[in-house]
């Protein structure tokens, strides 16, 4: 226990669905060098902080339910638009239960856990400034906060090992709880000052899911204070956390490459599409009237998902006429028709309106842009939509 010459694992976050994903891990890297050192937020929980964008939603509902997500829903706009939201998912939280400490050493026996009250972080402070959708709104990316807040909870553990040792590991691997790894290729030696991630995205992005390093350049990574409070309010601009962490690294002189692995993340026991619509429906009269309509018609959209064949014709009506050039109903029209064998021209005349009602938030759907890509070589009408988006 006291030999730390060898491999840290690092398991920080929420608790969402991690048994099996904890047990394989412990399978693949197990073994007399490793250490296993978890840092958990005590409720399981669900995401119900921060951001959420069309495919979180299709990860916590279902492909349907993300796929008619407007743009405009999008990012931290999504609990804005349907403020009930929040509540329902506390709700499903709460009845997720709680993690324990016995749990996780039963799991990853000899591992320190660290298990925290979810109140103690329950308010990040904001890394945005006011944003305007129908009046000025103070956000901010609280998931990231948390997020971070667990990583540099987990190094800690890790680091207080390394200092009761007198050494450090030779290597360490950060992990959210709920990752399946069918391969993660080790480096021996690491490279110095460089953290090895799952993606290098277009834009400057980095994804978030792991990191592996050596010890130093682990715990420059893991450095909270460092990485967030550059963001604070009239500090650097914030997009989001992957471009954050790309920014992270160059002021900390940490270079970055892509790790050779293969996986993904578990799947998690998914929500009932029906709350995500109740959500919208009690939103509505909690809204400015300027945005009533477009989250009534996201309702009745969604609706439809659960209607039987009689009714869905009805529904989508009513969905158009209650915000017309909503681009919910045109994504359901769209989905619908690719759903349908044969009806291809019909598919490619949604795709294109359902492209017209994104305007230029089109960009924040790239599956969407996707889709028009090839339709763009015979459809100067797609072609010109991707132009504008450019």
């Amino acid at each position: 226990m006291s030999d730390t010459s060898g491999f840290a694992v690092c398991i920080s976050g929420q608790a969402r669905n991690w048994a099996a994903s904890a047990r394989r891990l412990h399978g693949m890297l197990g073994g007399p060098g490793t250490r296993y050192f978890v840092s958990l937020w005590r409720r399981r929980g669900t995401k119900r902080h921060g951001t959420m964008n069309h495919h979180q939603v299709a990860r916590r509902f279902d492909a349907a339910a993300g796929f008619l997500l407007p743009p405009s829903f999008q990012a931290e706009f999504l609990h804005l638009r349907l403020p009930a939201l929040g509540a329902m998912l506390e709700a499903e939280e709460a009845r997720a239960g709680e993690v324990s400490a016995e749990e996780v050493r039963d799991l990853l026996p000899g591992a320190e856990a660290e298990i925290e009250a979810d109140a103690v972080l329950a308010d990040p402070p904001p890394l945005r400034g006011p944003r305007r959708d129908g009046g000025f709104t103070r956000h901010y990316d609280g998931n990231s906060t948390r997020m971070v807040w667990r990583w540099w909870h987990c190094d800690l553990l890790r680091q207080r090992a390394e200092i009761r040792a007198g050494r450090p590991f030779a290597a360490v691997l950060r992990s959210r709880p709920d990752m399946e790894f069918g391969r993660l290729a080790r480096p021996d030696p690491l490279p110095a000052r460089t953290v090895l991630v799952p993606e290098l995205r277009a834009g400057d992005e980095v994804a978030d899911m792991f990191a592996l390093a050596d010890a130093d350049s682990m715990a420059r990574w893991c450095d909270a204070r460092a990485l967030l409070l550059p963001y604070a309010p009239g500090g650097l601009p914030w997009r989001n956390i992957h471009r954050a962490l790309h920014e992270h690294a160059a002021r900390q002189g940490l270079q970055l490459q892509q790790a050779d692995w293969a996986g993904d993340m578990a799947a998690e026991e998914r929500l009932p599409v029906g709350l995500l619509r109740a959500a919208a429906e009690a939103s509505v009269p909690l809204l400015p009237p300027e945005l009533r309509g477009e989250t009534e018609a996201l309702a009745l959209s969604l609706r439809v998902l659960e209607a039987g064949p009689a009714e869905r014709d009805a529904l989508l009506r009513r969905a158009a006429e209650v915000a017309p050039g909503s681009a919910a109903p045109a994504l359901l029209r769209l989905l619908l028709a690719r759903e349908r064998a044969g009806a291809e021209g019909e598919a490619a005349e949604a795709l294109l309106r359902a492209a017209r009602c994104c305007g230029p938030a089109l960009r924040r759907r790239p599956d969407l842009v996707a889709l028009l890509r090839p339709l763009a070589a015979r459809d100067g009408r797609a072609a010109a939509l991707l132009a504008e988006v450019a």
